[in-house]
């Protein structure tokens, strides 16, 4: 797969996931949504597709296609639509003509909203409230990715072929955000719950923490050591599954 095709891949199903956070977290993101009703569909010429919909003051997004979607974004190609995701570039709709102001004006706005958490000043991050909601989105993006890296990164193809069947878990503790990714005969689901009963488990202590070791500025070893981080059960698919994740600064 081409760089391009990968980085629209996570583009679609990790980083524009973090808009269902943004809207369920963030005060002034949720005032701005919570009267829409809309579903906007993304298609993306040999590439990925997705759709985002807006009800009841939330946010969901989706991979694949919506049977009805009010707004319709075509992109000729993977590169195009990381070029928008970048503000270099703009689609071309396809359906619902009328809501171009919308796209243009509160839909935009809110997605400057998203980028400024996932691209923080170091003066943002000062502000607790500004800091969770941040490592929240890295956290999912982290994990959103896994499945994309390793379906379509060359390495992580491969080592995607060497992980057993189960469930690895990874939360922030004490309240959360947790998430389970499960391998199951080639495939792999992502959601955003704690199972019961993990293959393997990666606890964080505290959003901090959790910033820290997921930006890289906290050395992995001795955070395992000290207990600010915690791994339980089949090591080896943590390991692997961190390895996967370490392709991800080649795209994004």
């Amino acid at each position: 797969m081409s760089t391009d095709f990968i980085k629209a891949c996570l583009n679609l199903y990790a980083v524009l996931k973090n808009l269902e956070e943004l809207v369920h977290h963030d005060a002034e993101a949720a005032k701005m949504a919570k009267d829409w009703r809309i579903v906007i569909q993304f298609f993306v010429r040999k590439g990925p597709c997705a759709f985002i919909g807006f009800k009841n003051g939330r946010c969901s997004v989706f991979r694949g296609y919506h049977s009805k979607p009010d707004v319709k974004l075509w992109f000729q190609s993977p590169a195009h639509l990381n070029r928008m995701i970048h503000g270099d570039s703009n689609p071309f709709p396809l359906k619902g003509f009328r809501q171009l102001g919308f796209l243009t004006k509160k839909f935009t706005k809110l997605t400057d909203k998203l980028e400024r958490y996932l691209k923080p000043k170091e003066t943002d991050l000062k502000d607790p409230s500004f800091l969770a909601l941040n490592t929240r989105m890295i956290f999912y993006t982290a994990a959103f990715a896994v499945r994309e890296l390793a379906f379509h990164d060359p390495v992580g193809k491969l080592l995607h072929a060497t992980m057993l069947n189960g469930t690895i878990a990874m939360e922030i503790v004490p309240d959360g955000p947790a998430v389970q990714i499960r391998f199951d005969n080639g495939s792999i689901v992502i959601s955003k719950s704690r199972p019961d009963s993990p293959m393997a488990l990666m606890q964080f202590d505290g959003i901090e923490i959790a910033n820290k070791f997921l930006n890289g500025k906290l050395d992995a070893s001795s955070a395992i050591s000290n207990g600010r981080v915690r791994i339980r059960g089949h090591i080896p698919m943590l390991e692997t599954m961190g390895t996967i994740l370490d392709r991800m600064p080649q795209y994004l």
